[in-house]
């Protein structure tokens, strides 16, 4: 990825703030055409595992190792789905950095995936499949454009595509060049933050990813256990 190339090898500073901005459109009949995507014992949650699961990825890569979190989940949208269709949330790390992160499947179309990156000197925007450098003057200058796959979805690019051949070519070649399931943990535990978060006392509160882990409430136990089986 161009811009962690950027982030580890040039002199831009310390990483001072991350945005991840995620905002589609998914009819009613998305939901039920498929029951499933709206129950929560199938799916588990909506937006933000559904569509808006690898801004959180690209998030957890820059920011490093989570610290705490505040969000809310909730519903834009008067569809009947037990799934949240509307995610916000901020985010600390461990390096100090601080990220804000809003998704929501209650737009009227799918607008390109937003990912910002701040640093002591510089500041870098994907969008568009572009990534950009804002100059000195305020301008944007593209620095890198993905190439464009015929059938794939623009909103979102063709990450999909190269990972599931990356996929294949690994069983075929027997190697282990694929992302490992214990690299989606940190993902998974900001989902479960967010949630935890959302469910304090009705209102959202800060959720320290330590509480997550060592926790005892049954929000938690499940994450708890997986990551400390596939770590």
């Amino acid at each position: 990825m161009k811009l962690v190339e950027i982030l580890q090898n040039e002199d831009v500073g310390k990483i001072t703030s991350i945005k991840g901005l995620v905002t589609w459109f998914r009819p009613e009949s998305y939901y039920t055409s498929k029951p499933w995507r709206g129950r929560k014992a199938e799916a588990g949650y909506g937006s933000i595992i559904n569509q808006s699961i690898h801004t959180l990825d690209l998030i957890q890569l820059i920011g490093g190792k989570l610290e705490s979190c505040k969000a809310t989940l909730s519903n834009l949208t008067d569809y009947d789905i037990e799934v949240e269709d509307t995610a916000s949330a901020t985010f600390t790390f461990q390096s100090g950095v601080k990220a804000f992160f809003h998704a929501t499947n209650a737009y009227t179309e799918n607008s390109s995936v937003e990912l910002q990156v701040i640093t002591e000197k510089e500041k870098f925007t994907i969008k568009d499949s572009r990534l950009y450098f804002t100059n000195e003057n305020g301008r944007k200058e593209v620095i890198e454009e993905d190439d464009r796959i015929p059938g794939s979805k623009f909103y979102y690019g063709m990450g999909h595509r190269i990972l599931i051949e990356r996929f294949y070519r690994s069983i075929l070649d027997n190697t282990e060049d694929y992302v490992h399931i214990r690299e989606a943990v940190p993902s998974m535990e900001m989902i479960e933050m967010m949630d935890r978060s959302s469910k304090e006392m009705g209102n959202a509160q800060r959720v320290k990813r330590e509480e997550l882990l060592h926790g005892t409430t049954s929000e938690n136990r499940s994450t708890r256990v997986y990551a400390e089986e596939t770590i």
